[in-house]
């Protein structure tokens, strides 16, 4: 019971430094390519927004072979593809 709580407690740790680790090298290449800040920030949004959505997709398609994945992604994720492209510069 305790080993739980301390693999949920270590694993939420290297979670978060995982994802700062990501972001931080993401945005200085970006910057570095002379990307604006707001289509980086606007980018990680929008990933974070859909990346669970592919993972559910993913793991659908897997056990449900019949429907293609990129059908299933695409369709939730279209909102926020749209609202990106709608947003004023």
């Amino acid at each position: 019971m305790l080993f739980d709580y301390i693999s949920l407690a270590g694993g939420l740790v290297v979670l978060i430094i995982a994802g700062d680790v990501l972001v931080r090298g993401s945005v200085g290449i970006a910057q570095r390519l002379g990307i604006p800040n707001l289509v980086i920030g606007l980018t990680i949004v929008a990933f974070g927004t859909s990346a669970p959505e592919l993972v559910i997709s993913l793991k659908a398609a897997l056990e449900a072979p019949a429907v293609s994945p990129s059908a299933m992604w695409s369709v939730p994720t279209s909102p926020t593809c749209f609202w990106f492209w709608a947003c004023p510069r």
